[in-house]
């Protein structure tokens, strides 16, 4: 898990499913990451039973690394929905299948009236450690973590001169382009556990939906053919009767935008401060609606 403090992560948080370490303080991408008594991130407003919950669960990126607490998008709307206990639900390495693991442990714990799935196209990979050493930098990670994960956190010129050598963001796109082009068998396994969280949650009278979230290097291009990932998973959702948003149309209608800035400085996966503000946006105007709470 690059550039985070191992010691943040923690094993049988929710049930067999590890976790961030409950009511800790670690690092992840140079910021602070404190959690609550739930194992997850703090937010603005402190976690009350009284309110109903919306729990909103993805992976590194609604997490936010190198995002400061009450900057993160989920922080943001906490803030604007004071009524309510918004979740953040984000931990490094998570994929479909903690998703619905986390919700099996969660749903007769605390009250969650609204399920939100933040999707990453890397979603599809169940079992994180075995593939990373295939992903783009492997080898290199696999002898040289220690001194990597230094660089990363402590020398802006190493990720300076990193950016500068190779098109990073374009690597990691095409790494995870592959199970869609050729639809494999975890994606189909992906969407599968998608679809019985929608139907669990259908059961429980539980709102739910899945948020897409783009790469940059979808944003750069704009091109079709590389919005795949989306058009897939849109269309195979849709069809089970799934409520599905796609961030992707709202952000690249931002043409007075540089997209490099609304992610984390040589990452085009994790979003910077101003990522978080434009998707807290996106949520109060599409995602939220009067139907709830």
């Amino acid at each position: 898990f690059q550039s985070s403090q191992r010691t943040l992560l923690k094993k049988n948080v929710f049930g067999t499913t590890y976790g961030l370490r409950p009511n800790f303080t670690g690092i992840s991408f140079g910021s602070s990451i404190v959690t609550n008594n739930l194992g997850f991130r703090k937010n603005s407003n402190p976690f009350d039973p009284k309110k109903p919950a919306w729990l909103i669960l993805d992976d590194s990126i609604t997490m936010g690394p190198g995002v400061h607490q009450d900057s993160t998008f989920v922080s943001l709307l906490s803030t604007r929905y004071p009524e309510l206990n918004i979740l953040n639900g984000g931990v490094i390495g998570y994929s479909t299948s903690d998703y619905l693991a986390v919700t099996n442990y969660l749903i007769d714990k605390i009250d969650i009236q609204k399920l939100t799935i933040c999707y990453c196209l890397n979603d599809t990979y169940n079992n994180f450690t075995e593939i990373i050493d295939n992903m783009p930098g492997g080898t290199l990670r696999k002898y040289f973590d220690p001194i990597l994960t230094w660089l990363r956190s402590h020398s802006k010129l190493y990720l300076v001169a990193k950016n500068l050598i190779s098109d990073r963001s374009k690597k990691y796109f095409e790494y995870d382009l592959q199970p869609y082009m050729e639809e494999e068998n975890v994606y189909h396994s992906a969407v599968d556990d998608l679809i019985v969280l929608a139907n669990k949650a259908k059961k429980r009278n539980i709102q739910f939906e899945i948020v897409l979230l783009p790469y940059e290097y979808q944003l750069r291009k704009k091109e079709s053919q590389m919005l795949l990932p989306q058009t897939l998973l849109s269309k195979d959702l849709t069809l089970s009767g799934v409520t599905c948003y796609d961030l992707y149309p709202y952000l690249s209608e931002q043409t007075d935008i540089d997209y490099k800035s609304i992610y984390l400085f040589a990452d085009g996966i994790h979003f910077s401060n101003k990522g978080h503000r434009m998707i807290s946006n996106f949520f109060s105007d599409y995602v939220i609606n009067d139907e709830w709470p």
